[in-house]
C-alpha cells in the first residue's frame, strides 16, 4: 500500500513538472498606434507610436523586462505672417525615444484566454525637437535635445489566439521629469502582438 502512495506521487510530480516545462517564461511584444501630446503651449498635430518588449514570467501574476518606444507628433499647421513668410516658434517635429524597465501585472497564467494587467515602467526618454524657423531674411534649422528620466504607466487587455500568441490593446499614459523642452507628457493607444515561447 504504501508502495502505491510512493508510485502516485512520484506520477503526480512528474505530471506537475511536465506541465511547468511547457509553461512559456520568456515574451517578445510589438506594438503601434496613436500617439498624442498633453498639456502643450502649441497645439501638435497627433502622430505615432511604436515600441516592443522583452520579459520574463517569473511570477504568473508578474512579468519584468525592458521596453523601447518611439513616438513622432508633427507641429502645428504654419500661420503665414503680414508678408506671406511662414513663421515657427520652435516649430519642428517632436520626436521620443524611451527606454525602460517594466513591470507587469495580470493573469499570465498558460491557460488564461482574456489577459487584463496593468504596466508600469522607469528608465530614461530621449527627445529631439527639430526647429524651422522661417524668418524675412531666411531660414535658421536645428534642433534641441533633452534626456530626461521617463515613466510609463498603461492598462491593457490581452487575447490569446493560440498556446503561445496573445494580441492586446494597451492604452498608456508617459510623463517625463525635469521638463527640458515642451513635449514631455503623452497618450497613446497601441495595439500589438505577443509571443512567448
Amino acid at each position: 500500500m504504501k508502495t502505491k502512495k510512493i508510485a502516485i506521487a512520484i506520477l503526480l510530480l512528474l505530471i506537475y513538472s511536465n506541465s511547468y516545462s511547457q509553461d512559456n517564461n520568456l515574451f517578445l511584444s510589438l506594438d503601434g498606434g496613436l500617439n498624442k501630446l498633453l498639456a502643450q503651449s502649441r497645439d501638435y498635430k497627433d502622430g505615432f507610436s511604436i515600441g516592443g518588449k522583452i520579459g520574463y514570467k517569473f511570477h504568473h501574476n508578474f512579468i519584468s523586462g525592458i521596453k523601447i518606444d518611439y513616438s513622432s507628433n508633427k507641429p502645428p499647421n504654419p500661420q503665414l505672417s503680414g508678408n506671406n513668410s511662414v513663421t515657427f516658434i520652435h516649430g519642428g517635429e517632436s520626436i521620443k525615444l524611451g527606454i525602460k524597465a517594466f513591470i507587469q501585472y495580470g493573469n499570465f497564467k498558460a491557460n488564461a484566454k482574456l489577459i487584463p494587467y496593468f504596466l508600469i515602467g522607469a528608465g530614461a526618454d530621449l527627445f529631439r525637437q527639430a526647429e524651422a524657423n522661417t524668418l524675412e531674411f531666411g531660414s535658421l534649422n536645428g534642433s534641441r535635445f533633452s534626456l530626461n528620466v521617463g515613466l510609463d504607466f498603461a492598462v491593457g487587455l490581452g487575447f490569446k489566439m493560440i498556446d503561445n500568441t496573445t494580441i492586446y490593446i494597451e492604452p498608456k499614459f508617459t510623463g517625463s521629469f525635469p521638463g527640458g523642452i515642451s513635449a514631455q507628457t503623452s497618450a497613446s493607444v497601441k495595439a500589438g502582438v505577443m509571443y512567448s515561447f
